[in-house]
């Protein structure tokens, strides 16, 4: 009698977890288009017009955030290796996208994908005007690292080196998680 109930409780517990990782395969994706401010063509380019360029570790998501029923999500990452600027180790990165509101649905700038927890990407991002926050917001603001992680590392090191900013790039603006400023 026990070993039934137990098996019973084993198979309940078993189909709600199955279930519940379950669940948000089944929410529609909604992608929108984005404009992208500079060209990022090249590692060059995409390096010369963004504020930071390294290599972190995904760890969780910390939260969505809603700008004008816009999401973003909140990444907590680990850097790994600064190719562009000097960032603390633990920090947040915000991606434009994430599920809606309602969690009805994910809405995602064209092409691009959530990051994935556990997994290693090269980041390049910028900060947006004044907040010091991190953000990316494009297909080409993320690579995930997989087998030629290290001739993509060293491809983007040598890019760092060659960088062309883009002219009409006034400004490189300072993350709050930048070394520099616990100085």
């Amino acid at each position: 009698m026990k070993r039934k109930l137990l098996i019973i409780i084993i198979l309940l517990l078993s189909t709600i977890i199955l279930v519940k990782l379950n669940m948000n395969e089944n929410i529609k994706v909604n992608y929108h288009p984005v404009l992208n401010m500079y060209d990022m063509s090249t590692p060059e380019k995409a390096v010369g017009a963004v504020d930071y360029v390294f290599v972190a570790k995904i760890n969780s998501i910390k939260k969505t955030l809603y700008s004008d029923s816009e999401p973003y999500t909140v990444y907590n990452i680990t850097v790994l290796e600064n190719i562009k600027g000097n960032l603390s180790t633990d920090i947040t990165l915000t991606q434009m996208g994430g599920i809606s509101k309602n969690k009805k649905e994910y809405i995602l700038p064209s092409d691009t994908e959530l990051l994935k927890e556990g997994k290693t990407y090269l980041i390049l991002a910028y900060v947006p005007v004044n907040n010091g926050d991190l953000q990316i917001n494009s297909k080409y603001n993320y690579i995930e690292l997989k087998d030629n992680k290290d001739e993509l590392i060293t491809r983007y090191q040598q890019a760092y080196e060659k960088e062309e900013v883009p002219e009409q790039k006034k400004d490189n603006f300072i993350s709050k998680y930048d070394i520099s400023l616990n100085k």
